[in-house]
């Protein structure tokens, strides 16, 4: 979980003000990347932070294959959907990655 929160961290605008819930699941997938979901709150670019959001990132190796985060702009949910997804099918054992 560290490596992940690390590695998410540095994507964000502010790394050091990115901040995590204690929810995080993590999965592993047959083909042995590591799905981890969670929710954090990071800066926008004005500096303020804007609410908690879920988040899945799907790790190899120690290294960032695949993240989604729904941006401000997901007016729809379309982002927020797509993660809900993702991890409601790595809980299930259902999700399939490509090598």
């Amino acid at each position: 979980m560290a490596t992940a929160k690390t590695l998410v961290a540095e994507r964000m605008r502010d790394p050091e003000a990115t901040r995590f819930k204690q929810n995080f699941q993590a999965y592993r997938t047959k083909q042995g990347d590591y799905i981890v979901c969670g929710t954090l709150n990071a800066k926008n670019a004005m500096g303020g932070y804007v609410g908690y959001k879920p988040f899945y990132v799907r790790m190899r190796n120690n290294q960032i294959e695949a993240f989604k985060l729904p941006s401000e702009t997901d007016e729809y949910n379309i982002m927020l959907n797509n993660v809900r997804k993702t991890c409601s099918d790595a809980a299930a054992g259902m999700l399939m990655v490509g090598s």
